[in-house]
């Protein structure tokens, strides 16, 4: 019997599938340009309790009039969020950098949490 957590997990999952193909192609075309650069999707909801200090952590052209994001960010930006809400993810984070298959980790920040998903993608460089 499914219980409330499972139906929160499959939104969440649901959402950040949702946004698949966009952070792909942004990764893509991110990774083209800079190749060098290391790269996290980020879906922040505008009531996650982190979206006030993920704002704080972008640059300011990035910075939008809502509070929540879609999009790609620089992997020092993401170490930082995760260092002061959620360390225990900080090694699921390297690990997704140094897969086999190159893999773009995401995370999704909600009022109901934080979930991470990692996609495969056809990174340059």
């Amino acid at each position: 019997m499914p219980t409330p957590g499972d139906s929160e997990e499959q939104g969440s999952r649901a959402r950040i599938d949702r946004h698949r193909a966009a952070l792909v192609a942004e990764a893509t075309a991110v990774s083209r340009e800079r190749p060098e650069l290391r790269i996290v999707g980020m879906v922040v909801e505008p009531d996650a309790r982190e979206s006030e200090l993920f704002r704080k952590l972008l640059p300011s052209d990035r910075r939008q009039a809502s509070a929540g994001f879609v999009g790609i960010v620089e992997r020092s930006i993401a170490l930082q969020l995760l260092g002061a809400f959620a360390p225990a993810l900080l090694d699921w984070i390297e690990s997704e950098g140094r897969a086999k298959e190159r893999r773009l980790p995401v995370i999704y920040l909600a009022r109901t949490g934080m979930r991470t998903a990692a996609f495969p993608w056809p990174a340059s460089g």
